[in-house]
């Protein structure tokens, strides 16, 4: 419900404290938003909170949204942008349809969608028979929306629908102009919907209206209240004329009050009239805040006091709000009064939590010394506190849910008075240790200076008859814990000692003293198993107290060596440790198995100084340095709580926290006692709901980021392409009561392995992907650690083209055809030489070969017939032509692609071998090795080989002296051809001149030509070894 603008609202809105030993009702508020962060306009005029969890502002220049951390405005500029008619914004609503109406003139109404960020307008002169201007509108607590029309001949109301505006009931007769009532904010009407189809509507000219809903919505007039029906006794009759408001509660009772009249009046059913109801009967009440539950605040102003209050209405209960002061609300809007408001005025917008505390206060306020070090509960149910230098405090009444907080005294026994000074009051006390009989162990100890001894004192104290027995303790108590049988085991810095009640008498275990050496013991806890637990500076000790002997050892188990500042088992076997800095350990004694739980799993601080079990809620409360955390065993999760949600101080203090009677929870800190109904507490809030707020993606056609704020939420996946890899999504939480400390996490799936915490971050930036499909999870929680359903959102980054398996299938492709084809042209490359071999060899053995051939035996027939006989000239030609034709012949077979082959090379040489050793003894033999088959041969190795077998066998003929036989192996391993050639003659001795042939000189260079080598030896005849590579 909206209200019309009054004075200046107060400056910046404070904390409200609960006064010490009060019960009254402690109401926080925080400051969300102000025109010093961005609001466009000093005037506030509207706030609804949509249904994706944003919060919606409207000012008097422009509309705003809010997601906790960011604002985006609308307005129209005036370069030309018309997104409104007009920037002042009157009235904010939200619609069934989940639009924002925007009441900005007096003849349109404007629906924004939030989702597409677009304006349409309704015409409400058109809505009116003979056209009209707008009068009034109002939103009821079931959300309809109802205005009011007016014309010189009548007056309309309207509801607004999703076909829009319908006419539902209609006043004719002459009306007259007002001027100071001709805008929205004057109370010329006022309209409230009532139960079972009533609905009430004020004119300022005419009075009050009762109509009854018809068929199709339509209403009828039931009845018009005239001046006898506002009845006053002994001040007068009211006029019904400005009327301050109409508003029905959740029972279906009517209330109003008018200008100048004090007191709130009561529509009376039976006699169908209203009735003063006494109250507020010395105060104006002015103004009536409704929300969707039908809760109502009403304001009232005092006339003598110039006094402001607001008052929540409840179920026929009247509840007082701390409503800032001195100032003005201009308006107050909530789903729910009774658990959450928010505030507007000329500052901005804030919140409050109005409900029924959860949390109380005790000594809250008083002093530093109050800082709160041990509690108890008494047999009769009253609360025994230890402070730090105070001394101790006792409660004159039981501590229950239903009770006021009770009064305290200072506990000062005789035993203290005439004590030591320590004891006047003792101070640095810690726990209390209940015994059998009601009374109370505890501890106190004197301030020292090293390297003195730190005396301490152990104290019986019987709250009963307020007595005390204190007796001396030779060193500093720092914790105490009752044994298996009737002995107090205390400790301190390196020690560990008992105390045995009857006799009154210390035993200190010397051996600990050893062991604990430059120790400090924080803790001692008795478990199940009956041993007794020590948390201490460097870990976890235990001790069975049961033995002659005891003595502590340190509990060897990773994750065990923290500060730990509390033990405490439960259920039996599980042994929970708070630690300092470490968060919180869980250590299963039975199978030694440790886990440890810190800010990242939840935990509102790392330092926890107290746990206390809570069966009923199936879980832990923990007390921490920064605020109350409660841990749930089924949900595994931790809910936390600030001085937002009522406590004094969010810093608590080692051994000050205790379980109180029916499920209550007592908690001390630097600032008094806080008693803290844990069902009420956990009970306050749904779970939050996280939201996007924008999406921003790199354009590269732009040049520039490209922000989307718009139908964000409907958004399911996003596709991002190989050149342009920025991401940025920005985010909200629903729940605004400390924005500051929502938090967030988010899972890549397909990338991360896990949950991602990233603190109270509210963005999130990817820039180079890798190229995939992925699953983005990102949730949120609150400032108390209630967490929200992740929202998903799927991500698709494209790869280049480069990167795509397409390309690379058609690179293999493309490598695979360029292969074939350069083996192809190889090959036929190969064929065109090989066939050009063939025919140059076949051309040189017919053309050539025939020629010399012919000469030859021209000259052999002339020497026949004796035309030429003696002439050597004519024998010299013959012989020349014999050898021309066959060297012919070898340079035709080396050419000759036929005769590539191992077997034609081998022909070869035996028949090179016949012509050159017929008609001699000599013998002749070669043998080949590691050859395949048809293994064709290289024409240039082929030729080499066979040129070098013939310069050999020519000099084995000409220089072999008293050989017998010639001898030639031809073998191939891996990529290499030798060849050996060898006889078995006598060496001949060196010639004294040097020889002219070029016989060796050829074979080496032959060799060489392919890439071959030589090897010559004379030992046993003549040996010549050829070497040569094969091309791969």
């Amino acid at each position: 419900m909206n209200k019309h603008f009054l004075t200046p609202i107060l400056a910046l809105l404070l904390l409200a404290k609960t006064p010490t030993g009060s019960n009254a009702q402690a109401s926080s508020f925080e400051q969300l938003i102000t025109y010093e962060n961005g609001l466009p306009g000093r005037s506030i005029t509207g706030l609804v909170q949509g249904p994706n969890g944003f919060m919606w502002i409207s000012t008097d220049n422009g509309l705003c949204r809010f997601d906790g951390y960011r604002l985006r405005t609308y307005r129209s500029s005036p370069e030309g942008d018309s997104l409104f008619q007009n920037n002042f914004i009157r009235f904010l609503f939200q619609t069934a349809q989940q639009q924002l109406l925007l009441i900005n003139g007096p003849t349109e109404i404007e629906l924004f969608s939030p989702q597409t960020e677009t304006v349409s307008r309704l015409s409400v002169s058109g809505a009116v028979p003979g056209g009209g201007i707008l009068r009034a509108v109002q939103q009821m607590p079931d959300q309809t929306i109802f205005l009011v029309a007016e014309n010189g001949q009548s007056f309309c109301l309207l509801e607004l629908t999703a076909d829009g505006l319908q006419l539902r009931w209609r006043w004719e007769g002459q009306r007259h102009t007002i001027p100071e009532m001709n805008d929205l904010n004057s109370p010329r009407f006022r309209l409230a919907k009532g139960l079972g189809g009533k609905f009430w509507l004020h004119d300022r000219e005419q009075g009050m209206f009762l109509l009854r809903e018809q068929a199709a919505g339509k209403y009828q007039l039931e009845k018009q209240f005239g001046a006898s029906h506002f009845a006053k006794p002994g001040k007068g009759q009211p006029q019904p004329i400005l009327c301050q408001f109409v508003a029905v509660d959740a029972m279906g009772t009517v209330w109003t009050t008018f200008h100048g009249q004090t007191g709130l009046f009561k529509y009376d059913t039976a006699e169908g009239s209203f009735k003063p109801s006494g109250l507020f009967a010395d105060v104006e009440v002015t103004y009536a805040y409704q929300d969707q539950q039908s809760h109502i605040i009403f304001k009232t102003e005092s006339r003598t006091t110039e006094q402001t209050r607001y008052v929540l209405q409840n179920r026929q209960q009247w509840e007082p709000l701390p409503m800032p002061a001195p100032g003005e609300v201009l308006f107050v809007v909530g789903r729910n009064f009774r658990q959450e408001i928010f505030l507007g005025s000329w500052q901005g917008v804030a919140r409050m939590s109005p409900d029924k505390p959860a949390v109380t206060q005790l000594l809250s306020g008083m002093s530093p010394l109050t800082s709160i070090r041990g509690m108890a509960i008494t047999a009769a149910g009253r609360l025994l506190l230890s402070t730090e230098r105070k001394g101790w405090y006792i409660s004159q009444e039981a501590i229950a849910p239903d009770n006021a907080l009770p009064s305290l005294e200072e506990v000062r026994p005789a035993a203290f008075a005439n004590g030591a000074k320590d004891l006047n009051p003792p101070k640095f006390s810690r726990n209390f240790l209940p015994a059998d009989d009601g009374s109370f162990w505890g501890a106190a100890y004197q301030l020292h200076i090293p390297p003195d001894v730190p005396r301490g004192y152990l104290i019986r104290y019987y709250p009963a008859a307020d007595s005390a027995v204190v007796y001396p303790a030779p060193y500093r108590i720092e914790c105490m814990s009752r044994g298996p049988d009737d002995r107090i085991w205390l400790a301190g810095t390196s020690t560990l000692m008992s105390f045995d009640p009857a006799t009154g008498s210390f035993t200190t275990l010397a051996a600990a003293k050893g062991v604990l050496e430059n120790i400090d013991v924080n803790y001692l806890c008795l478990t199940s198993d009956g041993k007794i637990h020590l948390g201490t500076s460097v870990g976890l000790f235990s001790f069975d107290p049961r033995q002659p002997s005891p003595m502590p050892a340190r509990v060897e188990k990773e994750g065990l060596d923290s500060r730990i500042l509390v033990l405490e088992e439960h259920p039996a076997g599980t042994l929970w440790a708070g630690t300092a800095g470490e968060g919180l350990i869980q250590y299963d004694m039975a199978t030694g198995k440790v886990q440890k739980l810190s800010m990242q799993d939840g935990l509102p601080d790392n330092n926890v100084c107290g746990v206390i079990p809570d069966s009923l809620l199936n879980g832990l409360w923990l007390p921490t340095f920064n605020g109350l955390s409660f841990y749930s065993f089924e949900e595994k999760a931790f809910t936390n709580f600030y001085t937002n949600d009522g406590f004094s101080n969010a810093e608590f203090n080692r051994f000050a926290f205790l379980k109180g009677p029916e499920g209550l929870i007592l908690t001390g800190g630097i600032d008094g006692v806080n008693i803290v109904d844990g069902q009420a507490l956990l009970g306050r809030r749904a779970l939050p709901q996280l939201f996007l707020s924008s999406i921003s993606c790199y354009q590269q056609q732009k040049g520039e980021v490209v922000t989307q704020a718009s139908n964000v939420n409907e958004i399911k996946n996003i596709t991002l392409p190989a050149k342009n890899r920025y991401l940025k999504l920005e985010y909200g939480l629903s729940d605004f009561a400390d924005p500051g400390k929502n938090r967030f996490a988010y899972f890549l799936e397909g990338y991360d392995r896990g949950w991602n915490s990233i603190g109270s971050r509210s963005e999130l930036i990817f820039n180079n992907l890798p190229p995939g499909s992925y699953q983005l999870h990102i949730k949120g929680a609150n400032v108390r650690g209630q967490w929200s359903e992740p929202i998903l959102i799927g991500l698709e980054v494209r790869a280049f083209f480069y990167q795509e398996l397409w390309f690379w299938a058609l690179l293999c492709l493309l490598l695979v055809g360029g292969v074939w084809a350069l083996y192809q042209y190889r090959l036929n490359q190969m064929r065109q030489l090989m066939a050009l071999r063939t025919r140059i060899a076949s051309d040189l053995h017919d053309d050539v070969g025939g020629l010399l051939a012919g000469i030859a035996m021209q000259t052999e027939v002339m020497q026949l017939n004796q035309l030429l006989k003696g002439d050597a000239q004519l024998e010299r030609i013959r012989r020349m032509s014999l050898e021309a034709h066959g060297r012919m012949r070898d340079l035709v077979w080396s050419i000759d692609s036929r005769r590539d082959r191992i077997e034609d090379l081998v022909d070869r040489m035996r028949e090179q071998a016949a012509d050159v050793l017929s008609g001699s003894a000599l013998k002749f033999s070669l043998k080949t090795e590691g050859f395949p088959p048809n293994t064709a041969l290289q024409a240039q190795v082929r030729q080499a080989i066979y040129l070098i077998f013939k310069e050999a066998l020519s000099n084995f003929t000409k220089h072999a002296a008293g050989a017998s036989s010639f001898h030639v192996a031809l073998w191939k391993t891996n990529h290499t051809i030798y060849a050996t050639l060898s006889d078995d003659g006598q060496p001949q001795a060196k010639p004294s001149t040097p020889p002219t042939g070029l016989g060796l000189d050829n074979i080496k260079m032959r060799a060489q030509q392919v890439g071959g080598a030589v090897e010559i030896s004379r030992d046993g005849g003549f040996h010549i070894k050829v070497s040569i590579p094969l091309a791969q």
